[in-house]
């Protein structure tokens, strides 16, 4: 979660007037601050509330108080993008990032002298859900609110395009850049079939994860998806990296009650 937020944190040098839409469970919170102490408060709340969870996430891994560490940081968290949101707008990662830390921040989490570690099943299956819950809405978000763009439509290669004018100066790398660059180049009608691609596994990877035969190709295939977006589209999905590490092969953690 610390390294998912060095990617996804990203600091506000300030806040546009004409810009300014409380978002998120404390919008109205953050609104009443805006309107009373003015945006140079919220943006000294963003670097305070970034500090706190630097050092909530970086004690709640070296197992110092982990549920409390782990809450602390989770909620500094929402402060910080929640302040995100309602200067720029929300991102699809962060709730899901914040979500995970709150589960990890209620987890059991076995004692520092337990010399067979383990943790209970209910929150890993709670994540692992979580990781699901996200791509399976994408995707049927894709069919019922855009289906023609997504199924033959020119959804990736006018992406593709926008994203070079609208961050490109900003974010990426060149690496990420030229690999966009080259991607864009591709025959339309190439671009064209990745859409209903990307749908196939949006809708269809969730549901391949709950079956033993096909959990491997359905985990290989929707984080090779996450990566390639986060080369050549600059997104920075670090919310469902946090819940990467639950449906790894052969990640089955020994249930406490049978120590």
């Amino acid at each position: 979660a610390l390294l998912c937020f060095l990617d996804a944190g990203v600091r506000l040098p300030a806040i546009a007037p004409q810009y300014w839409s409380p978002a998120g469970p404390l919008g109205p919170v953050l609104d009443f601050l805006y309107k009373n102490l003015g945006a140079e408060f919220l943006i000294q709340l963003q670097d305070v509330s970034r500090t706190i969870i630097y050092v909530g996430l970086a004690l709640a891994a070296i197992g110092l108080r982990p549920r409390l560490t782990a809450t602390v940081g989770a909620a500094a968290m929402l402060v910080f993008f929640s302040l995100f949101a309602s200067a720029r707008g929300m991102r699809h990662s962060d709730p899901p990032l914040i979500l995970s830390l709150f589960i990890s921040a209620i987890t059991p989490w076995p004692s520092r002298g337990d010399r067979r570690p383990s943790v209970d099943l209910w929150p890993v299956h709670l994540q692992r859900f979580l990781f699901a819950y996200v791509f399976f809405t994408a995707g049927v978000e894709k069919l019922i609110g855009n289906p023609d763009g997504w199924i033959g439509g020119d959804v990736i290669s006018s992406t593709l395009r926008w994203v070079q004018l609208g961050y490109a100066h900003r974010f990426p790398n060149q690496i990420q850049l030229s690999a966009n660059q080259m991607v864009a180049l591709f025959p339309n009608d190439l671009l064209k079939a990745t859409g209903p691609i990307v749908v196939l596994l949006e809708v269809c990877g969730p549901i391949l994860l709950y079956f033993r035969r096909s959990q491997g190709y359905a985990y290989f295939a929707l984080t090779s998806l996450l990566v390639v977006f986060r080369i050549i589209l600059f997104v920075p999905f670090s919310g469902f990296y946090a819940l990467v590490i639950y449906w790894l092969p052969g990640f089955n953690p020994r249930q406490k009650s049978e120590l």
